[in-house]
Parts: C-alpha cells; structure tokens; sequence
C-alpha cells in the first residue's frame, strides 16, 4: 500500500518509499495493527529491507503472543507482545501520547502477559462462558462475572484468564479512540455511553464508554508507556 494512504496511527515516516507493507487482514484493524515488516524495519531497526525481514523470520525466531509467525504481512496489533530469543528483547505493541502505534521494549516476567479487552460473551453448556477478545481470541472460563467492556489478563500462549479487570470507578484506562486517543487516566464516573476520567495533570475529560481499555486499578497491571 502507499505510504501516504496509510493510517495516520502508524507511525512511520511518510515520504520516504513510496510504498509500504501491508498487513494480512486479521483480528487488528488497520488502525491498531501493522504488519511484522514495518515493526522489524521502520519501528525497531533491526532490518533494512524487506529481503532482511524474510530471512530473520525464516530462522523461526520471531514470535508474536508466544507464537511463532514466519510470515512478513502477518498483522500485529494493540497489545501484542512480540519476542526475539536471538537477542534477548522482548517488546510490546502499544499507543503512544499521541495516538500513535508504538513498540516498547518490556521486562522479560511480562513476557508471558497480556491485557484483552472483552468486546463479547455468550454463555454455552454446562455453564461454562465464552468471552470474545479484542484481539480475535475465544477463551472459556467458568466464572460469569467478567462483563462487555472489562479487560482480563491472559497468560499466552495458554490462553487462561489470570486476572479480571472491570470497566469501573477508580479503574486506570488507556484511551483506544476518539479526541484524547493515547491518553491514560482513572476513571471518575460512567454514566450509559459516556464516562469521565482524570489524567496524569488532574484534568477531567468526557469519553465515549467504548474508547476505554481497562490497564489496572492503581497502576496498570503491565508496561504500556
């Protein structure tokens, strides 16, 4: 895809080549996922060209949620955690300040971590409650109190809840769209669609509920800036 038709969350310099990779459709939208290409080449450095990238990801060391992926185009997205054993660094997928996709380097405990927000849940036979995760995954729990809109914490690549994170007063939130994208803050009230919450400087915005990623209660659970 070209360069300048790209979305303007990618942060990446726009008059360089005329084109860029584009990533695999996938669980991440344009908006909050990037292809494996652009994060090894224009984000961390590590290759200079696409003929680079296909032979890093050809030793089988690259691994995106504990999984390894040997495929350029493959779609990472917000919060993905990916992990390069050959030299010792593992980093995550995140917003930066300005609304902006960025890639930070992590403590290697979190590499097995990982924060979803729950975006759906059915409950199935036996009582047994399937939640629907932003980043395309379907994980069974048998607890029934994670609601729509929460986040939980998974451990990868076993996929099992560690942890339930409600979207609730006195909650610490990354903001995933909207005016104040990137922004982090504790959540002051919710009231139907919208909520208000307090940043770092102690000024208080209003935000659609559905831009609101639960990170933690007092601090985020993870790195995310």
């Amino acid at each position: 895809m070209k360069r300048i038709a790209s979305p303007r969350t990618w942060n990446i310099a726009r008059k360089t080549t005329r084109f860029i990779t584009r990533p695999n459709p996938g669980a991440h939208s344009y908006d909050q996922g990037i292809a494996l290409a652009v994060v090894l080449k224009e984000h961390l450095g590590i290759c200079q060209n696409l003929k680079e990238v296909k032979y890093v990801i050809s030793q089988k060391q690259v691994l995106v949620d504990q999984v390894i992926r040997d495929d350029h185009r493959h779609n990472i997205g917000l919060m993905d955690v990916l992990a390069l054993p050959l030299i010792g660094k593992v980093y995550r997928l995140v917003l930066d300040k300005k609304g902006k996709l960025a890639i930070i380097e992590i403590p290697e405990k979190e590499a097995g971590k990982k924060v979803c927000k729950v975006t759906g849940k059915s409950v199935l036979k036996k009582g047994m409650l399937q939640l629907n995760l932003s980043d395309g995954r379907n994980i069974m729990v048998q607890k029934n109190d994670v609601k729509v809109g929460s986040s939980v914490v998974i451990d990868i690549p076993s996929q099992k809840m560690a942890q339930n994170l409600p979207l609730e007063k006195g909650s610490l939130i990354l903001l995933t769209g909207g005016k104040h994208m990137g922004d982090m803050g504790t959540i002051e009230e919710i009231k139907e669609g919208i909520l208000v919450y307090k940043n770092a400087e102690n000024k208080k915005f209003q935000t659609a509920r559905g831009h609101a990623f639960v990170i933690g209660k007092d601090k985020a659970v993870i790195k995310v800036q």
